[in-house]
């Protein structure tokens, strides 16, 4: 990458067209984080005030991801009261909260690894702070979304923005990819050699991709 190429990369980072070309994206969520145990109402606000803290990203990460989140609070109120939650129960709500079309990636099968500590908060205010580690080349601009059902239950991501031809060449290589893909999978060759074979990283189960937009190889050259 040139360094105009990169000042552009920043550039749109910055408005968030793109991920950060690092492949590392950080924020912050204010406030403490909501238990496993906690009923719908406080689970539906914390979720909306996640997502609040990474609003404006036009995008979402379509490739494996590693996270780390570092929950900052009072030492003497995580020591010597029950108020806060337990550390452990504190992922799902987070985790629920970055996926899916509203969220920043697409399902939490994308995480490889997940690293979660409390510190002890000088000033006693609570706060989360996230870090997502990516390949930055694997993302997609959250409008240009649409999944494509191959069957076998599985669902591989296209870009919806492309003109009728080149949706035709799509398909025409996606079906012809597949079959090689299984192939290669009946003569022995490892899962994670084949996985990206069709067009993206790897290809999602359909109960993965929920509220997204799922059609038939025919139907997609017609969107």
């Amino acid at each position: 990458m040139s360094d105009d190429e990169l000042l552009k990369a920043i550039e749109f980072a910055n408005e968030g067209k793109a991920p950060p070309p690092f492949g590392s994206l950080e924020f912050t969520i204010p406030y403490s984080p909501v238990s496993i145990q906690a009923k719908k109402q406080g689970k539906d606000e914390y979720i909306e005030r996640v997502r609040t803290a990474f609003a404006g990203k036009d995008y979402l990460l379509i490739g494996d991801i590693s996270i780390e989140l570092r929950w900052w609070i009072s030492a003497k109120s995580r020591y010597e009261t029950d108020a806060s939650a337990d550390i452990d129960n504190v992922l799902k709500p987070t985790i629920d909260a970055l996926t899916g079309p509203s969220g920043l990636f697409i399902d939490d099968c994308q995480v490889r690894s997940l690293h979660i500590a409390w510190s002890h908060s000088m000033s006693g205010n609570e706060y989360i702070e996230v870090r997502i580690d990516f390949i930055p080349d694997e993302w997609a601009s959250r409008d240009d979304i649409v999944f494509i059902d191959v069957g076998q239950g599985l669902c591989v991501l296209a870009p919806k923005s492309l003109s009728t031809e080149a949706k035709t060449v799509w398909t025409d290589l996606l079906t012809k990819m597949t079959l090689f893909k299984e192939k290669f999978l009946s003569l022995g060759v490892a899962y994670p050699s084949v996985a990206g074979f069709q067009g993206a990283p790897r290809p999602f189960h359909k109960t993965r991709v929920k509220g997204f937009k799922v059609v038939s190889i025919d139907l997609y050259g017609q969107l």
